[in-house]
């Protein structure tokens, strides 16, 4: 009898809780196909913007040669403290008028490329005439120049895009929770190489995607993983208010010698009832027990598992994880902490809601 109740309530909330939290794209839900691995990085280049000074340090320690790091007009000056990537100076159509000024003042701080982020309520021809003028003048500087249209223009006129730039960005991110993504993604690159063999696509993956703004660090490593050998290179796009989930991905792609990193696999952002997880959600809610499954990114000896800071079971063997079966109702935190021999630690944490109360 109690288990048919419990099954009546659990099956009561999952019909109020879907219409509420339950992530969509075009009224369908999306499963991600996760279980990528990436010991030793990526080796296709990488693209990030600074969005604020103190990621120039974490940036410096990372990036490769290639790589390319970015900022904006008003973050000019920090171009001088960055230490590797190819310096990048992008702006954006408020900015045209001032374009030569800028090209000059970035080549003098050691730019090697530009790109140009034209979004706006503009025509095909004044898209093009825009590119055309940017592009005269970057060249004419021996620069590199990158052209980063929407996606819905880039789609309707990369034929005429693609013959006036070195690099186009295709900004990926309206595709990325749907389950044809990479076929996505392959297509347009094959009609914009179609057009000029010779341009260069980089493919911009958001950590934060418009459908799916809370996307878990798997998620966006598998996204990229998935077409890394079709692009020229991948710009990880990102809010500012996402920049320590950015970093984690950067340590998964760009790893270094004594990194370590931890994050919680599940549970995310679901309903998980008896262990299962139902139907992806916003939030996190559980139903009874549930297994705190995390993944390592680097050597440790063991993973601590804390609810609201408070250490509820060590793990000393792979693959670490914590069952966790008591008496729980209402909001927690699970964080989770890892260690290693060299004095390096990281931890993750999730928020979730929780109903057991151990009677099924």
């Amino acid at each position: 009898m109690k288990r048919v109740l419990a099954l009546f309530i659990v099956t009561t909330l999952s019909l109020l809780v879907t219409p509420l939290f339950a992530e969509t794209s075009s009224g369908t839900q999306h499963e991600y196909k996760i279980g990528v691995t990436v010991s030793g990085g990526i080796e296709v280049p990488l693209g990030v913007g600074i969005m604020h000074p103190s990621h120039i340090g974490f940036l410096n320690q990372r990036m490769r040669e290639y790589d390319i790091v970015a900022v904006r007009p008003h973050y000019i000056d920090f171009l001088e403290e960055i230490e590797t990537g190819q310096k990048t100076l992008v702006f954006g159509a408020e900015d045209f008028g001032n374009i030569s000024f800028l090209i000059d003042e970035a080549k003098e701080r050691g730019v090697q490329i530009i790109g140009y982020n034209l979004e706006g309520p503009y025509s095909m021809e004044e898209m093009v005439q825009q590119e055309q003028t940017v592009y005269q003048m970057v060249k004419s500087r021996n620069l590199t120049f990158m052209f980063g249209p929407t996606l819905l223009n880039l789609e309707r006129y990369y034929a005429d895009f693609t013959p006036y730039t070195d690099i186009i960005v295709f900004q990926s991110q309206h595709y990325q929770t749907r389950d044809n993504y990479r076929d996505l993604v392959v297509d347009l690159i094959c009609r914009i190489k179609s057009v000029n063999p010779e341009v260069k696509v980089w493919v911009q993956v958001s950590v934060n995607p418009p459908e799916s703004p809370e996307i878990t660090v798997e998620e966006v490593v598998a996204n990229i993983y998935g077409i890394s050998d079709v692009a020229d290179g991948v710009w990880i796009y990102y809010h500012s208010s996402r920049w320590e989930v950015t970093q984690r991905v950067l340590r998964i792609l760009r790893p270094i010698e004594g990194d370590l990193s931890v994050d919680i696999t599940e549970p995310s952002h679901g309903l998980y009832v008896f262990d299962k997880k139902m139907v992806p959600l916003k939030n996190t809610i559980v139903v009874g027990r549930v297994t705190v499954k995390v993944d390592v990114c680097g050597n440790t000896s063991k993973v601590k598992f804390y609810v609201d800071d408070e250490l509820r079971f060590v793990d000393e063997d792979e693959p670490y994880s914590w069952f966790w079966d008591e008496f729980a109702v209402g909001k927690y935190e699970i964080k989770t902490m890892v260690y290693n021999d060299k004095g390096y630690s990281s931890e993750d944490k999730i928020e979730v809601f929780v109903i057991n109360t151990q009677f099924w």
